[in-house]
């Protein structure tokens, strides 16, 4: 056992124990402390040559707080990555996620490549508390119209699809704040929720030779039994709970969190795997991307250039510009980017986008960006007409998303153009999701 600065770290001879995952978590725990004890804003885990370096941004200075042992790196980044909901696999290209704490909020958090391997940057200015409104997640409009209506709903099936765990797990604790109010019996299942929700019902088998997938699937089972009006279960690791859930969602609200690309994607794989009768019960899917938002008092405004309107064209296809006028208008009077009053659009051309100031200010500690925001999209069930869907024939995911654009469906690439209309997304920012989802790189 190694200890620096305060940091309990095992050493080689442990790894991969459950000794060496649990001090890893509590060495971690303790640098957000110090962290919050410093009032800093940030936390730095950087790998150099022979050591690991943790600082901590207090005002416009880095404080040295210590020098952890190589050989806890790869712990130490796994763990953040596990708990972040980001993939473990992927190294050499930056990710962004959301950590959650013990205590309901949830930490920003950055990885990006560097010269020995990937830095941790842990933000810990703006902790999410648990009671975020489906608006500060990102959902406005016809969007949170339909979550909110399906989520008040006496019975039926919704999937919140998210590309980090914890970003399904705070939309799903959002929904549960709602339900609340209703004096309705609550559920949960999955220890992300359970851990958020500790009022709610439960059901805990000890039993060391069930395996946790079947576990969690007894355990669905005896909740049904319970009769709760309302299930909310996250990121479960066997499908068979997803289609439990379909069939027991004809006498109750189930939520389900999970890990995917979007609404469209996971609509895909619903229908690869049952049928129509099935998806009876199904009454919406949304799906979230976390972003970055422009710090408001550095950003920039750029009229676009020939080439990027050509590529918006490209992407979008047709783009009706007095719908996205309308979109930009509704989303300003929801108070969406209310700091600036005047529309980035007319009725037939887009006049301005937004990006992050190079230099960036004090307020966001000189990097453009100030906290998160998803970019969003909700499919219903009864609006998006799931009938006519499965009946296209050669069925894909281009078609889907194709039928959909024909209606109000507004996609996340489409959320994330308003968002960037209202200076609260870089446009370069969302042009490279876009090129990301296209396939272009």
């Amino acid at each position: 056992m190694k200890q620096m600065g305060g940091i309990r770290i095992n050493s080689k001879s442990n790894k991969g124990t459950d000794i060496s995952t649990s001090l890893v978590s509590t060495s971690i725990d303790h640098m957000i402390n110090r962290g919050k004890t410093l009032s800093a804003s940030f936390i730095h885990i950087e790998p150099r040559n022979k050591y690991i370096i943790v600082r901590y941004r207090v005002g416009n200075e880095l404080v040295l707080g210590s020098k952890l042992p190589n050989d806890a790196y790869e712990q130490i980044l796994l763990m953040v990555k596990q708990k972040s909901g980001l993939d473990t696999k992927t190294m050499g290209r930056v990710q962004d996620g959301k950590m959650l704490t013990d205590d309901g909020s949830a930490i920003l958090v950055n990885i990006s490549p560097v010269i020995d391997g990937e830095k941790i940057i842990l933000d810990i200015r703006s902790q999410i508390n648990s009671t975020m409104t489906l608006k500060e997640l990102g959902y406005w409009g016809d969007n949170m119209y339909l979550l909110n209506k399906n989520s008040q709903a006496e019975r039926g099936l919704i999937i919140i699809s998210s590309q980090d765990k914890s970003g399904s797990t705070t939309a799903l604790q959002t929904i549960a704040s709602g339900l609340d109010f209703q004096g309705l019996t609550i559920a949960s299942l999955g220890s992300d929720i359970e851990n958020l929700l500790p009022k709610s019902m439960k059901i805990q088998i000890i039993d060391n030779t069930l395996s946790e997938n079947y576990a969690d699937e007894s355990r669905l089972k005896m909740l049904v039994r319970r009769n709760p009006e309302v299930i909310l279960i996250s990121n479960p690791k066997n499908s068979k709970i997803l289609t439990t859930s379909l069939s027991q969602s004809n006498s109750r609200l189930i939520c389900i969190g999970m890990l995917g690309d979007s609404a469209t994607d996971m609509l895909m794989k619903l229908i690869r795997v049952t049928d129509y009768h099935e998806l009876k019960n199904l009454k919406a899917i949304t799906g979230q991307k976390l972003c970055k938002k422009l710090c408001t008092n550095c950003r920039e405004t750029f009229a676009p250039s020939k080439t990027e309107l050509k590529y918006i064209n490209q992407y979008f296809g047709y783009l009706d510009m007095n719908r996205l006028n309308i979109l930009e208008r509704s989303a300003l009077n929801e108070g969406i980017g209310s700091d600036t009053e005047d529309l980035s659009t007319t009725i037939s051309a887009i006049n301005r986008f937004f990006r992050a100031s190079k230099t960036g200010c004090s307020k966001c500690q000189l990097t453009g960006y100030l906290g998160n925001i998803n970019i969003v999209e909700v499919i219903e069930s009864d609006r998006d007409n799931l009938g006519k869907i499965m009946s296209i024939e050669n069925l894909s995911l281009s078609k889907i998303k194709d039928f959909l654009s024909s209606n109000k469906f507004i996609s996340l690439e489409l959320d994330g153009l308003v968002k960037c209309l209202r200076g609260i997304l870089d446009f370069n920012d969302l042009r490279e999701i876009i090129s990301k989802r296209a396939g272009i790189i």
